[in-house]
């Protein structure tokens, strides 16, 4: 017991002299010269590389591989002319004519739609009735219209699956292969109907193992027959109770007149058509405009808007010529800074006797 007491006494005297040289200024002093530094410096890497802290560290700049470079299937000079260009954001000649192009038949087609809109509800209007009639009137032309000029749906196809059933329009030559486009003219008639058969097995057990069925057959639960619809498709009946017309509407006098303006319209676009495709690559060229059809496309697309055109001429309010609007006077702006009531100017032609024939006769020589 004395023995354990003693060395219980040791130990808290060795630690009290520990945590006393602790905070004495000089207790902890070591080697501070850049030496020391450097050496233990270099003992901790080297203890961190022995224990494999430094095998994970990326080193140097990142590789940035370009997979498509070495691409057998793309041309290798237009590949690296269309990353210059990207990289210097710089926009090619035909990109700017594009935009030219398309800038200038947007505005064309906005002009002849808006024209022939507004001739278009001034003669129907001008024929008479009410505005119920005007409104009838303008739907059966409507109606015809859509019989004798259907607005067409515009279709993109991307690309096509061929007969041998490859996908990719590029051949081994690395030349680029267009799929021909389907055949409108194939009727439902010939095509064939796809039948589909859905089967059953019997399980015989709960383990999942199949029990042989008495005929050796499977049987047939149901049978699907599928049918392509027609690539023709009907427009669906108008709901409208109003008749069609015999004819849509047109009027000759205004084609007459507009046409030399239509034409010469249309000229301008297909030069810039043609000096745009002279630059375009093949997928990006684009076709040439037709009179016929630009005016055709604008009676469809106008026809179904005309009830409601003539509802809002009818039905806006229009200003009265006698009486000015709030805010506005008549005449101009000058009139508005003269007098309100008018002024009578009086001019003699007659000499009058004045203040310089009086100083003339004063200082006459005699």
């Amino acid at each position: 017991m004395q023995k354990e007491a003693a060395e219980g006494s040791e130990e808290r005297e060795k630690l009290r002299r520990e945590m006393r040289e602790r905070f004495q200024p000089g207790a902890r002093g070591g080697s501070m010269s850049v030496r020391a530094l450097e050496s233990l410096a270099n003992e901790r890497i080297e203890d961190a590389i022995a224990r494999g802290q430094f095998k994970n560290i990326p080193r140097g700049r990142k590789i940035e591989r370009d997979y498509n470079a070495s691409n057998p299937f793309l041309d290798t000079t237009e590949y690296f002319m269309n990353k210059i260009i990207q990289k210097q954001e710089i926009v090619p000649p035909w990109i700017e004519k594009q935009q030219e192009l398309v800038t200038a038949a947007t505005r064309f087609r906005s002009r002849l739609r808006a024209d022939w809109k507004r001739h278009a509800a001034r003669m129907i209007a001008s024929k008479g009735g009410s505005l119920e009639t005007q409104i009838q009137r303008a739907q059966a032309y409507a109606e015809a219209e859509k019989m004798f000029n259907p607005r067409r749906a515009k279709e993109e196809r991307m690309n096509a699956v061929d007969s041998g059933g490859l996908l990719s329009q590029i051949t081994l030559a690395g030349e680029l292969k267009i799929a021909p486009a389907p055949d409108d003219t194939k009727t439902a008639e010939g095509e064939q109907p796809e039948q589909i058969t859905v089967t059953a097995t019997p399980v015989g057990s709960a383990d999942g193992a199949a029990a042989p069925s008495p005929g050796g057959a499977e049987e047939v639960v149901a049978e699907v027959t599928v049918q392509d619809p027609p690539s023709t498709t009907s427009p669906p009946p108008s709901s409208s109770p109003v008749k069609p017309a015999p004819h849509p509407f047109r009027d000759p006098t205004w084609e007459a007149t507009e046409r030399s303006f239509l034409t010469l319209s249309v000229s301008s676009l297909n030069a810039l058509t043609r000096s745009y495709n002279l630059m375009a690559p093949e997928l990006a060229k684009k076709p040439y405009f037709s009179l016929d059809r630009e005016l055709a496309a604008a009676f469809a697309d106008v026809a179904p808007q005309l009830p409601k055109e003539i509802r809002d001429r009818a039905l806006e309010p229009k200003a009265k010529p006698d009486r000015p609007r709030a805010g506005h006077a008549r005449g101009g702006v000058l009139d508005q800074f003269g007098t309100k009531q008018g002024v009578e100017i009086w001019d003699e032609t007659g000499s009058k006797y004045g203040l310089r024939e009086f100083w003339r006769d004063l200082f006459a020589k005699k």
